[in-house]
């Protein structure tokens, strides 16, 4: 939490979430920013302004899509599919749920899994419209 405790600028409550942010990923407690917002009312833009240029948090996609993929009940092969995608790195400029569930969605479609993207969105808190653009960006 030293981001948070330095002298410089004014302490926030979008500093102290982005902090909390770098520190539970870097011990593997795998928690996105949009999980943050949603749980805190903070608006997502107000939590990015505390993010630094050329400042990187590395987030494990693969807790995010267990759980989503458990709410949906989407089987443990379909669910491996996606994992084995989720491995590999991902510079789209998205979200990590955004990545997560347009993924799920990709891999439903392509494998005929009767999922809609608005079923999605319900589990992920990501609009329909941002699954369907990462479906349409990275097909």
């Amino acid at each position: 939490m030293k981001d948070f405790y330095s002298k410089k600028g004014v302490k926030s409550l979008e500093k102290l979430l982005f902090s909390t942010y770098k520190v539970l990923n870097g011990m593997n407690v795998n928690i996105s920013l949009h999980d943050l917002s949603l749980s805190t009312g903070v608006s997502l833009s107000k939590i990015y302004s505390e993010q630094r240029s050329n400042e990187n948090v590395c987030i494990d996609l693969i807790p995010i899509a267990e759980r989503y993929c458990s709410a949906l009940n989407i089987d443990f092969q379909t669910t491996t599919l996606i994992k084995d995608i989720l491995i590999q790195p991902h510079e789209s400029g998205h979200t990590p749920s955004t990545i997560v569930a347009g993924t799920i969605f990709k891999v439903c479609k392509k494998n005929n899994i009767n999922i809609s993207a608005k079923q999605i969105s319900e589990v992920s808190s990501v609009s329909c419209i941002s699954i369907q653009r990462f479906k349409n960006a990275f097909p």
